[in-house]
């Protein structure tokens, strides 16, 4: 038996995702366009578009790091300059895969 999906595509953030609405009120999320292409499979299923661009935003969430956290990704080699900017290696939790990724600089209690 197959199933009908009515599509769309948004852009989230910094990706862009497609949403895929199941005949009975499920929704399904993926990412076509995103590397590795092991991650671009569907997701789901949530009980509404809101609940699956929340996982979607929480899990694709430009990392967050305290002072005492980036000097320890230093000492490590998981920091970097690149093209003037600093970035760090991060386990991505959607792509279930390491990036480089531009992070937040936080105060130690978390805030920016």
């Amino acid at each position: 038996m197959t199933h009908e999906y009515v599509t769309e595509k948004r852009l989230i953030g910094r990706y862009v995702v497609e949403l895929g609405f199941h005949p009975d009120g499920g929704v399904l999320i993926r990412t076509p366009e995103i590397y590795p292409p092991a991650a671009r499979r569907w997701r789901g299923p949530y009980e509404s578009v809101e609940a699956a661009v929340v996982e979607f935003s929480a899990f694709t969430a430009v990392p967050r790091v305290t002072s005492a956290e980036l000097a320890r990704l230093r000492e490590s080699g998981s920091v970097a300059e690149i093209c003037g900017k600093d970035v760090m290696v991060w386990h991505c939790p959607w792509r279930e895969a390491k990036t480089l990724s531009e992070f937040v600089l936080v105060r130690e209690d978390g805030n920016a």
